[in-house]
């Protein structure tokens, strides 16, 4: 965790700390970066962003059955439509849409691939890792 020198104009986004409907397996969320859109490919110029469901944990772990992966309750599964996060994207944003309003469910870790059907990218999950965020924020964002 690092503090900014010089304070921000953006807001800061809302952190999903709430496992409910709109986090659910097959709810619609979003993923944005300057990464790479294939392997191989150069990092993106502009900001990119793709929509991409979210997979129950247990469809994300079948998926990776005969890999070395083991998915936790840490994490969070999302895309598989041939749309995902890649090269250069780690640490970006996977968001959820509540009430109108964008919050940080996840941040962009790991993938087999990029951009494959029937393969979802790997988030850490946010309200998993909340004893260790909550601290560093200022009393009015909890």
């Amino acid at each position: 965790v690092f503090e900014l020198e010089t304070a921000s104009s953006f807001p800061p986004i809302k952190l999903n700390w709430d496992e409910d409907q709109f986090s659910a397996p097959g709810v619609v969320a979003w993923v944005r970066g300057f990464g790479t859109t294939k392997s191989g490919e150069s990092q993106s110029p502009v900001l990119l962003e793709a929509d991409v469901p979210i997979y129950s944990n247990d469809a994300c772990h079948k998926t990776f059955t005969g890999y070395t992966i083991n998915v936790t309750a840490s994490m969070i599964c999302a895309g598989g439509e041939s749309k995902d996060t890649c090269n250069g994207n780690s640490g970006g944003p996977l968001t959820v849409t509540r009430n109108g309003i964008e919050y940080l469910a996840g941040v962009t870790s790991w993938g087999l691939t990029c951009g494959i059907y029937g393969i979802p990218g790997g988030y850490a999950r946010i309200s998993e890792a909340r004893d260790f965020i909550e601290p560093f924020l200022p009393m009015t964002a909890c």
